[in-house]
């Protein structure tokens, strides 16, 4: 009796089979539509043109509508500002809705009231062909090592760069302190011209090893020069000043759920020039919201240079843009080993 009941449930399972082989195939479900989002912002179009099909992509996948404006318009979901000041002005009186992203910025409010986003750092832009092997800089204190006297260029003390960072390492450092790292600047010999575009155009050329500029800059050369490095400086210690772009949802957004799957993409998104504030990265401990990027400067020649404007007739020619000899190598004398301050 087993044997012929065993042949029955084989018999019962190639029908099963065959009745299964002849249906038709399930037809897959239809992808999510798109949802509709508007956000406003005051980044350049450029950047955001870059930007905005990474923006679109992934899930739920999103429908965006960019609205140029320095501050949300009625029906607006998400504001983006380049400085952190207007969005996170819109925070502090309460006009935005909270969100903590999935990945969270490294620089953001800790309710999500405001999260930072890529942003404009203060960093050092050297001629990889000038620097011996073992002798890159890493630190903004390196304007100040005796190894590279005479080699640098640099900004004036008065210029927003050096201005802005002297007074948010005086939240870290203190005042006095923040002051001898600057005047160390100076009195290292470093070759002082009036604008980054300048300085980071001396370095192009090889006149000098390295600068501190910002990242917008920086890029701008790197992207004509293939003899230029950015280095995000103090990640050992200090950090590197960085000055995020915010986003927030505003708080009568009617599409929240959109809103915030755009913000998630936004504190992620590379933007040219820009440093993304991810958990890794070490930034300043300073109150960065209180800042601005550097403004853009001069436009950039074929050759890395800054186009300088045309002299007046009469004018002398401005002795920093003078020509001079290439540097060279320093000495690879042993460096010193920074000690963390305060």
């Amino acid at each position: 009796m087993i044997r012929p009941l065993a042949r029955t449930l084989r018999v019962a399972a190639l029908l099963a089979l065959a009745v299964g082989c002849g249906r038709a195939p399930e037809t897959p479900p239809a992808p999510p539509a798109p949802q509709d989002v508007i956000l406003v912002t005051d980044l350049p179009a450029e950047d955001l043109a870059a930007a905005k099909a990474a923006l679109e992509g992934g899930l739920p996948p999103l429908k965006l509508t960019i609205v140029a404006g320095g501050a949300p318009t009625p029906g607006a979901d998400v504001f983006w500002s380049a400085a952190p000041g207007p969005a996170v002005a819109l925070a502090k009186a309460g006009k935005t809705l909270a969100h903590v992203p999935a990945k969270p910025s490294a620089v953001r409010d800790a309710a999500g009231t405001w999260n930072g986003a890529a942003g404009v750092g203060w960093v050092l832009l050297l001629n990889r062909t000038l620097l011996p092997p073992g002798a890159m800089p890493d630190s903004v204190e390196d304007l100040t090592n005796p190894r590279f006297r005479g080699f640098l260029s640099l900004v004036p003390p008065a210029h927003p760069l050096v201005r802005d960072y002297r007074a948010a390492l005086t939240e870290v450092w203190g005042a006095e302190q923040a002051r001898i790292l600057v005047d160390l600047m100076v009195r290292n010999d470093a070759r002082t011209f009036p604008t980054m575009a300048v300085t980071a155009g001396m370095v192009a050329a090889g006149r000098v090893m390295f600068t501190m500029v910002d990242s917008v800059t920086a890029k701008r050369f790197m992207d004509v020069n293939a003899q230029l490095e950015m280095i995000v400086p103090d990640q050992d210690a200090l950090g590197v000043l960085l000055v995020p772009s915010v986003v927030v949802i505003a708080a009568d957004t009617p599409h929240p759920e959109a809103a915030r799957a755009l913000v998630d993409r936004i504190v992620a998104a590379p933007m040219p020039g820009r440093i993304v504030p991810r958990p890794e990265l070490k930034i300043m401990a300073a109150d960065v919201t209180r800042f601005s990027p550097p403004a853009a400067e001069s436009p950039i020649g074929p050759e890395g240079l800054p186009v300088a404007p045309e002299p007046e007739e009469g004018a002398e020619e401005d002795p920093a843009l003078a020509p001079s000899a290439p540097a060279t190598a320093p000495p690879s004398a042993p460096r010193k080993p920074r000690k963390a301050k305060p």
